[in-house]
């Protein structure tokens, strides 16, 4: 057993290792095709290509996902995964030593489709190593901040072209070798713990298509100007401002993991408004810098957001295949209508307006929180309810019994209410409160005969009822008619 820990855990650790290669080679892989397009196509091709490569992405995502479910064969799983590995590895090559027109777009618009499914499938295998850990989103923000800082430094120090044909080839390989000599055969049994029913929340995967698309969209607007500016040779996307991205990646990594992403929705919000702040400034180039900064900061935190709520919610769904990818995918799509939006904001709206419309789509996004994180708290409580009712309406006969052995105990100076009432004294009990204790010790009455007796709503005496547990350290009505009639301790 010992071994298979170390065993599963070295996995986990590759897993991790190729997510960063993959991410590292993906970063380089947009940047190479923005690149290309702008030389063979000219700057104004640019935000078209990169469009139609979101989408061709977001594809490959989709496509891993239906093949995850219909290939049923271990070979033909494997044979595919190699095909696509290949052939990423071929339309990279062709993206760098063609240069017509047609050719440039081909392989840009293949490889791209041929990375969304491989990412489909290293966002499954996160899904599979890292499911349940206190650890995922650290995992995958150091991972990718690893990969952010590796892209800044080839695309800074060294050849672009080179690097960017090794560092496919290197993740390709990778991948098929994980793929074709896998230490658990799980490319072919299924092993994430989803029921064959559909058990897919449904509520939480609106929540977290919908978070990602308006989040996608606050961030378009600027991103695509941006990209257009440094098609333009007026800023550079990978100078040191791009080192935020990393950082942000990083630190909500941190967030993410703490008490199960309860509060990376609303940093990552503070990290936003930072950035809605500096988009203001977007007609004045001084502030480019600043403006891009701000914009990288707040993308690491959004990528992580949807990155680690899919790769997390996955296993709980019927197509963990396609579920672990639908924060990408959902980016994908998003990117690319905002990215064509994009074409005529420049022009037609200033700096102002679109901070404006920004502001207006953060605070949407908040309500959406809000209600979720309402939705959360009814369900919270609604559990919390239905446990009180079982414990109200339980039998007692037994506690009956007890009291009967020891009523010669009681004198006639200490009657069973007079008990009570000491006993609510001494715990700081309202009269509201002495009021349920009474009904909760001198009868078997469940939850409708109280709130019947005392005329109040269900949830009233929950709240009456939850506060005596708590100020009496008591967790049953049982475990309070011990403590009260026969002086037992705390349970």
């Amino acid at each position: 057993m010992r071994y298979m820990g170390k065993q599963r855990l070295v996995w986990s650790v590759m897993q991790a290792v190729q997510f960063s290669i993959y991410f590292f080679a993906f970063l380089l892989a947009e940047a190479m095709v923005n690149n290309r397009a702008a030389e063979v196509l000219g700057s104004q091709a640019v935000l078209p290509t990169y469009a139609v490569g979101l989408i061709f992405t977001a594809t490959g995502y989709i496509l891993f996902g239906i093949f995850k479910n219909i290939l049923k064969v271990i070979s033909h799983r494997k044979a595919v995964m190699m095909i696509i590995g290949l052939s990423a590895s071929v339309f990279a090559a062709g993206l760098i030593g063609l240069s017509s027109a047609p050719a440039v777009l081909t392989c840009s618009f293949g490889y791209l489709l041929a990375f969304g499914y491989i990412g489909g499938f290293v966002h499954y295998s996160l899904a599979y190593s890292w499911q349940g850990s206190r650890h995922l989103g650290k995992v995958i923000g150091i991972a990718a901040g690893i990969a952010v800082f590796a892209q800044y430094a080839i695309q800074n120090l060294a050849g672009e072209a080179i690097v960017f044909l090794i560092a496919i080839f290197i993740s390709s390989i990778a991948i098929i070798l994980i793929a074709v000599f896998p230490k658990y055969d799980w490319i072919l049994e299924d092993p994430l713990p989803y029921s064959r029913e559909d058990t897919t929340d449904v509520r939480k995967a609106l929540v977290l298509i919908v978070a990602t698309v308006i989040m996608t969209a606050i961030l378009s607007f600027n991103d695509s100007l941006m990209v257009l500016k440094d098609a333009e040779n007026e800023v550079s996307l990978f100078a040191g401002t791009r080192l935020f991205y990393c950082l942000g990646l990083i630190i909500a990594g941190f967030v993410a993991d703490i008490a199960e992403r309860k509060y990376l929705p609303l940093v990552t919000i503070l990290a936003m408004f930072l950035s809605i702040v500096a988009a203001a400034f977007l007609s004045d180039p001084s502030y480019f810098n600043l403006n891009m900064s701000l914009m990288y900061f707040y993308s690491g935190f959004y990528v992580m957001y949807f990155t680690v709520s899919s790769v997390a919610f996955a296993p709980l769904t019927h197509t963990p295949g396609l579920w672990s990818g639908i924060g990408r995918i959902t980016r994908s799509l998003t990117a690319a209508l905002f990215v064509v939006v994009t074409l005529w904001i420049p022009e037609s709206m200033s700096s102002l307006s679109i901070t404006i419309i920004s502001c207006i789509l953060s605070m949407l996004l908040l309500m959406v929180f809000f209600a979720d994180s309402e939705a959360k708290r009814r369900e919270e409580q609604k559990k919390a309810e239905d446990n009180i009712d079982s414990e109200i309406n339980e039998p007692v006969e037994e506690i009956t019994s007890e009291k009967e052995v020891t009523a010669d105990t009681m004198t006639e100076e200490e009657p069973e209410e007079r008990r009570i009432m000491l006993f609510a004294s001494e715990y700081g009990l309202t009269p509201r409160e002495t009021d349920v204790l009474k009904l909760l010790i001198m009868t078997e009455d469940g939850t409708q005969e109280i709130v019947d007796t005392l005329i109040i709503s269900r949830r009233v005496l929950q709240r009456y009822i939850t506060a005596i547990y708590e100020k009496t350290g008591t967790k049953t009505r049982v475990g309070l008619i011990r403590m009260v009639l026969l002086g037992t301790r705390r349970e």
